[in-house]
């Protein structure tokens, strides 16, 4: 059986704050954009609930996507 190996299988986790809100600063602005593009670009690591936060198009990845996304809605187009 598959699962048996899985010590997570079936978790759920709860996560808080506001989505694209990468630097959890409770805004969502230019800087989370910022913050999402460094992160695609391999510059800085995100904590794992962060990612799930930053994944704005719910696409399963963090990148520049999500952070046009939010620049988007930061300029008021969106």
């Amino acid at each position: 059986d598959r699962d048996s190996d899985c010590n997570t299988c079936g978790t759920i986790r709860e996560i808080s704050g506001i989505v694209g809100d990468a630097n959890n600063d409770g805004y969502l602005d230019n800087l989370d954009a910022a913050m999402i593009l460094k992160y695609d670009a391999g510059i800085i690591d995100l904590a794992a609930s962060v990612t799930l936060l930053a994944d704005v198009n719910n696409d399963g990845y963090v990148d520049n996507l999500d952070a046009a996304m939010i620049l988007k809605y930061d300029a008021g187009v969106l």
